[in-house]
């Protein structure tokens, strides 16, 4: 099983990936991986912060939410970065598993 973990100024915390698709944010309506919603420290992920979806046997993460309608990525408020850097809206990053390089 795959497993994601967030981590922000010293603060982890853990998710596990089971489903083709998670969606990460505030918004507990909205998305099924939730932040602390009454933590300040967590408090710049938006409400619709970031998507992942599987590709084989690991997941592209995309910033903000898919609009079916219009088949277009809208960015989440503050944006998505990794290793400081800012994740493309339609290119997503491709997370890697456990040691594979």
């Amino acid at each position: 099983m795959l497993k994601l973990r967030l981590n922000y100024q010293g603060q982890t915390i853990g998710f596990d990936l089971t489903e083709p698709e998670h969606r990460i944010g505030r918004d507990a309506q909205w998305a099924d991986i939730t932040v602390p919603e009454n933590d300040p420290l967590w408090a710049s992920v938006s409400g619709h912060q970031a998507t992942l979806r599987q590709e084989g046997d690991t997941y592209r993460i995309f910033d903000g939410e898919f609009d079916e309608q219009a088949q277009t990525w809208s960015g989440s408020t503050n944006g998505l970065f990794i290793d400081r850097k800012r994740v493309s809206l339609t290119d997503g990053y491709h997370l890697l598993r456990g040691a594979i390089a």
